[in-house]
């Protein structure tokens, strides 16, 4: 479930899922589209580089991406969304 503070929507990355769904579903909920009618994700970012870089047991870094009008930031057990700030960014 999709968590807003301060403009940030916090989604928790489900053990049942890929970084890149819980990226997608995330985005669905906060624009309100089916996951069906979004950009495709690969646009923005290696989905492929994306899953292999956050599945590392190791890993504590973040990733950040644009994606449509948001800046998606993926941690290891969250995925954060933010409007972007960036005006040549479309929607």
């Amino acid at each position: 479930m999709a968590h807003d503070r301060g403009g940030v929507i916090r989604e928790r990355v489900e053990r049942t899922e890929s970084v890149h769904e819980t990226v997608l579903r995330a985005v669905s909920a906060t624009t309100g589209h089916p996951v069906a009618e979004l950009t495709p994700l690969q646009t923005a970012i290696d989905v492929d580089a994306m899953e292999a870089l956050m599945s590392s047991p190791t890993n504590g870094r973040s990733l950040q991406f644009q994606y449509m009008s948001f800046e998606i930031t993926v941690e290891p057990d969250y995925v954060y969304i933010e409007e972007s700030r960036d005006p040549t960014v479309e929607s």
